[in-house]
């Protein structure tokens, strides 16, 4: 009886999870769509509330299903269309039975192993996956403890100035292909292409680094990363893709607010472009940064995007008026999901 309870709650919570997910996001794109939100750091910042919103989900599935919380779960739909032919809720309550243990109790004995090796698959599948990410995330703190500190001058006095008050460290190996932005106070650069930096494409690339540290992006992907592979069930790669767009995109424009040129970045990219191609490394140790590049497609849109020299000012009305979307979205989310 306990596997099979067990079964049920884990099945609530894959099926809330799931729905909850696709509910936020059809709200995030509809706000994004309707309020015309074009500004790429607002977007990266609605782009995470429906991956960070799940393990709250978890958090606030309660052991009784007949508790009128959630009502696009299974557990709800079960409660009002499907149980109703089968019991009331007047019933449960002089058996003393929840919504959960009667439906485990309606599953024959006979299948007691299926659903307990059923869990512990699902179980087994999520910590793997979970320990993958975990192992990629302590390889690249070894990398980090081998890399070799950069001394280069900064000539830009405000990007010098931020990332003085910042404490950036700014460190060169030869076991990353691209710059990376790491932890909170980290950019990597790989040891084979800083030399080929100019002085302006180096401090455009420093500059887009540090706006990533600035707005915390390594941590709300490795956040987001690991959400993902603990509810692998969620199809998030598509999600966690345009994520990752808008951070980098949001990155490439912000190099305008230390007077830096958008050429010097487009050149720089290029340059990484022809290095990666040419040199690929493990991608897993990469995964908890935030890379430069991941791939060649996304390259090139970047690059498209850079040269357009497009001006988009985050103003004090925008931050406002994402706050208060975002804040609806995840009121809603927990109302209705």
């Amino acid at each position: 009886m306990e596997a099979r309870l067990l079964v049920i709650q884990f099945a609530q919570i894959v099926f809330s999870t799931l729905v909850m997910f696709l509910f936020m996001v059809l709200i995030t794109e509809s706000a994004l769509y309707i309020f015309k939100i074009k500004n790429a750091r607002a977007r990266a910042i609605m782009r995470a509330i429906p991956i960070l919103k799940l393990p709250l989900e978890v958090l606030f599935a309660h052991e009784s299903l007949l508790i009128d919380f959630n009502v696009l779960s299974c557990s709800s739909i079960l409660r009002q269309w499907v149980i109703p032919h089968f019991i009331t809720k007047e019933q449960l309550v002089c058996s003393k039975l929840t919504l959960c243990q009667y439906i485990a109790s309606q599953i024959p004995s006979t299948l007691t192993f299926f659903c307990t090796s059923l869990l512990i698959l699902f179980l087994g599948i999520s910590i793997y996956r979970t320990g993958q990410l975990l192992y990629g995330f302590y390889e690249l703190k070894k990398i980090c403890r081998r890399a070799e500190v950069y001394d280069r001058e900064i000539t830009n006095g405000k990007l010098k100035q931020k990332i003085n008050a910042k404490k950036v460290q700014i460190l060169i190996t030869p076991d990353v292909t691209v710059p990376c932005a790491i932890h909170s106070n980290m950019i990597v650069f790989p040891k084979s292409a800083i030399n080929e930096l100019l002085q302006e494409e180096f401090e455009t690339v420093l500059a887009h680094e540090l706006e990533h540290l600035c707005w915390y992006d390594p941590l709300i992907k490795f956040l987001s990363l690991l959400t993902s592979k603990i509810f692998f069930w969620i199809p998030t790669s598509l999600w966690l893709k345009n994520l990752e767009y808008e951070q980098e995109h949001a990155s490439d424009l912000s190099i305008k607010r230390y007077g830096l040129s958008e050429i010097s970045l487009a050149t720089a990219i290029f340059k990484m472009m022809k290095i990666l191609r040419k040199n690929q490394k493990d991608k897993i140790s990469l995964l908890p940064a935030c890379g430069f590049m991941r791939s060649q497609n996304s390259s090139l849109k970047r690059l498209q995007v850079v040269l357009k020299q497009n001006n988009e000012i985050f103003s004090l009305f925008q931050y406002f008026g994402v706050g208060i979307i975002a804040l609806t979205a995840v009121i809603i989310g927990f109302k209705m999901c």
